[in-house]
């Protein structure tokens, strides 16, 4: 494994386990009233909407499964697969895909996710963040910033010198 391949390793590593941490630690706590608290996780949320078993939130329960983890969850295997294969084509349809959609889908989804959350509650609440919401945002942006650095680096691999320059003449 090269030094490159190591750094982008260790990256990776880190983009995991805070997502994990981010899914399961407890991301605010609603406060309704004085009187009524309500902390909860992604996971909890995804739990608790499943109870519910309505069809507005088997609805949100959908999108925020295949966004929030269905599709993270793909975007880190593909980010995987490239990195350990670092020196050989990356390109393939997935990997597009995933940079086309993963740079906002899991930030988007989760922002909209506590807006609805907010909107159910239609009561004068207050919102404290916790840790979850930290290690979720962290992971966000580390995952954005490590998609582009794999973008960035299979770019510069895949095209020699002198067609690099041609290009960046044109430009």
């Amino acid at each position: 494994m090269i030094k490159q391949q190591y750094v982008l390793f260790v990256t990776w590593l880190i983009v995991v386990v805070t997502y994990l941490l981010g899914i399961s630690l407890p991301i605010a706590t609603v406060e309704k009233f004085i009187f009524f608290d309500n902390e909860f996780s992604l996971v909890g949320s995804i739990v608790d909407l499943a109870a519910e078993g309505n069809g507005q939130s088997i609805f949100l329960l959908c999108i925020i499964v295949v966004f929030t983890f269905v599709f993270p969850v793909a975007k880190m295997v593909t980010m995987l697969l490239q990195i350990k294969n670092y020196h050989r084509n990356w390109q393939n349809r997935m990997t597009r895909f995933v940079e086309a959609v993963g740079h906002f889908s899991m930030l988007d989804v989760f922002v909209i996710a506590l807006m609805v959350l907010l909107l159910k509650l239609r009561l004068l609440v207050n919102v404290s963040l916790h840790q979850g919401f930290y290690w979720f945002t962290f992971s966000i942006v580390l995952s954005i910033v490590l998609s582009l650095t794999i973008k960035k680096l299979r770019k510069k691999m895949e095209c020699s010198t002198s067609e690099c320059f041609d290009e960046m003449n044109k430009n």
